[in-house]
């Protein structure tokens, strides 16, 4: 019988970008299959040139391969001409390094970073002839994992994955290969009990086929019941401690082919204390966790040298709040100033140290600026605790522009809880009045490119049992942003708010929307993080034909006290304080970040709180003192 790859290969030169499917990147692993006990395909639900871009993706191909007796490879969702070329042929969707079947892995891990790309998930396992559904999965099938911060809210995905991996993915992942090629050594071929011993054994972990759901009168999920007493009450988000710790990919595979962010890109700190209550990462990611100074330098010089990329990243949250910024970004460019490295920083709180970076980084293409206020109006920011000033922000975009660069970009967020016009206007008065602070050096007004989202709320934030905007409203608010602008310099878009409809129906989801994921996708809805191909009417019929109204789920505003479909989840911050932040906004109060001001007592354990009141509790062994943090 022919292998997987003989069977592509004649028809590969009549699909787009076809290296895609060879495995023949720059430091791709290969190893020999009947060297390794334990395989694994690394699933990413959209496209090659996004998915090798993903930094946490990069991570865990490399955490698995340095396993002597363990294989990763990648499968990426293939572009519509490869997928209907397999069809035809019957061929199963694979890993690239080696053309495994995905259905012959012992264990396929979807990264799953956003909501929208649910449907291209099953896409993903259909294409690999994997049934889509757990029930159906016999003991010769893999078991199908999902991690990544959409699965923070898993249940409406509980009919498709069986084992959801809550928080940082690097200790779970070695733990779980160990256990099972424990028991597969054992001769444990049953998928129920290698299921039920992963979540024994190791934390983080939720088979949702250990719970029970139920539902009210209206469909909502309104209840989940363990099966069994020794299932935890609660899944406990893993947490890596120590970033310097763990390996960090330097090595990683190098595409021939252009990919969206084509650069080296290097974690430079892990979680938030800034508190931004519509930001999900900024609660679930907690706690904040900084990779040294010098374990970056040396990141960044291994990686230069195992790469050759010309471009290097310094990511996180808020990189802008990096402690030891100017340090590492001169050390860094000082190593590189020989090699035309372009150093850049994504991901900027304005505060008083933007004013610093555009001369900071002076590697850097100064072709754009990119800061996220978010907001533009004092009360506003007070309301979802971001109390930055304008000042600092024009301070930041005039740096910029003493230093040549060409234009700056602003991200706002339409729809946020007690919004009003007048913080439309806002955006409108900052944007112009950047693009004129150029005016002031003798030169022509800037560029100034403002991107304007819709807000979605998500699980863990204190804007949890807030509703989105009606579709009506934030057309007409983004009608009235549009005629608002008088400067030609400046140009704004918006996000599509059929996607965040969609969007914010899957965040604050349950199970009873696992029907009409299958069914939209069975419509043919995949790819909805790309504009061009998202399918509103797919969705539409998808919630139609399984009778669904997804409005209930986008549109309501739930009680404080009510079951919400991911209580059985413990990550980051506990409930009771996400409950008190969501009334200090209303009452536009700000809650200091814990860098700065006094510890929140947020309901992170003792032992991983970043302030040093909790830390020297933990050290003095104190029960009441560790209580009362």
């Amino acid at each position: 019988m022919s292998t997987v790859k003989e069977q592509i290969l004649p028809f590969l030169t009549s699909v787009r970008r076809p290296s895609q499917y060879l495995g023949n990147e720059f430091n791709v692993v290969k190893k020999d299959p009947d060297q390794v006990d334990i395989q694994v395909c690394l699933a990413f639900p959209d496209e090659y040139r996004l998915g090798m871009s993903n930094v946490g993706f990069r991570i865990l191909y490399k955490l698995i391969n340095d396993l002597p007796w363990a294989q990763a490879q990648r499968a990426f969702a293939p572009e519509l001409d490869m997928a209907e070329a397999l069809r035809q042929r019957g061929i199963p969707l694979f890993g690239v390094e080696q053309h495994t079947p995905l259905r012959d892995f012992d264990i396929v891990g979807l990264s799953l970073q956003t909501e929208l790309l649910y449907t291209t998930s099953l896409y993903v396992l259909d294409l690999g002839q994997i049934p889509l559904l757990t029930q159906d999965r016999t003991d010769e099938h893999p078991i199908v994992i999902a991690g990544g911060h959409s699965v923070y809210g898993p249940e409406p995905l509980a009919d498709f994955i069986d084992i959801f991996v809550i928080g940082d993915g690097e200790d779970v992942m070695i733990q779980m290969l160990e256990v099972q090629r424990e028991l597969k050594a054992a001769g444990e071929r049953d998928r129920h009990a290698i299921i039920a011993e992963l979540v024994r054994r190791v934390p983080g972990l939720y088979a949702p086929e250990h719970w029970e759901p139920s539902f009210g009168p209206d469909g909502l999920q309104n209840g989940l019941t363990r099966k069994y007493d020794w299932v935890p009450k609660k899944v406990h988000a893993a947490i890596v401690e120590d970033l310097d710790s763990v390996p960090f990919p330097t090595d990683f595979p190098v595409s021939s082919l252009e990919t969206v962010h084509d650069r080296i890109s290097i974690e430079i700190m892990r979680g938030c204390v800034e508190g931004c209550r519509f930001c999900q990462a900024g609660y679930i990611k907690r706690p904040l966790r900084v990779r040294s100074p010098e374990k970056v330098v040396e990141i960044a010089k291994e990686s230069y040298r195992k790469t050759g990329y010309a471009g290097m990243s310094l990511t996180s949250l808020s990189s802008s709040a990096y402690p030891y910024l100017r340090e590492v970004v001169e050390k860094v460019e000082d190593e590189f100033k020989t090699d035309c490295i372009n150093v850049g920083l994504p991901s900027l709180r304005v505060d008083h140290q933007v004013e610093e970076l555009p001369r900071i980084l002076k590697t850097a293409k100064k072709t754009g600026l990119t800061l996220a206020p978010e907001v533009a109006t004092d009360r506003l920011r007070r309301v979802i605790n971001k109390p930055i000033k304008n000042d600092d922000l024009y301070k930041g975009a005039l740096s910029a522009f003493e230093q040549d660069w060409e234009h700056v970009k602003l991200y706002f967020l339409m729809g946020v809880p007690t919004e009003v016009r007048e913080d439309l206007d806002g955006m409108v008065v900052m944007s112009e009045h950047v693009s004129k602070l150029r005016q002031s050096l003798g030169r022509g007004p800037a560029r100034v490119n403002t991107s304007v989202s819709v807000f979605v709320p998500k699980p863990f934030t204190p804007f949890q049992w807030d509703p989105m905007m009606n579709r009506d409203e934030t057309l007409d608010r983004q009608q009235y942003l549009r005629r608002q602008l008088s400067m030609k310099q400046v140009k704004i878009t918006f996000h599509d708010v059929d996607k965040t409809w969609i969007e914010s129906i899957l965040a604050r989801g349950d199970r009873a929307l696992g029907p009409v994921i299958l069914q939209a996708y069975r419509n043919g809805a995949i790819f909805d993080n790309w504009s061009d191909r998202f399918s509103l009417q797919g969705w539409k019929d998808a919630f139609e034909q399984c009778h669904v109204d997804g409005d209930l789920y986008a549109y309501r505003s739930i009680p404080f006290d009510a079951y919400l479909p991911w209580d059985h989840i413990k990550a980051g911050v506990s409930k009771r304080f996400l409950t008190d932040e969501r009334l200090k906004a209303n009452a536009e109060a700000i809650t200091e970040e814990c860098q700065r001001g006094p510890c929140a007592h947020c309901g992170l354990p003792p032992q991983n709180c970043f302030h040093p009141q909790a830390r020297a509790a933990v050290q003095a062994g104190s029960a009441a003192a560790r209580e009362a943090i």
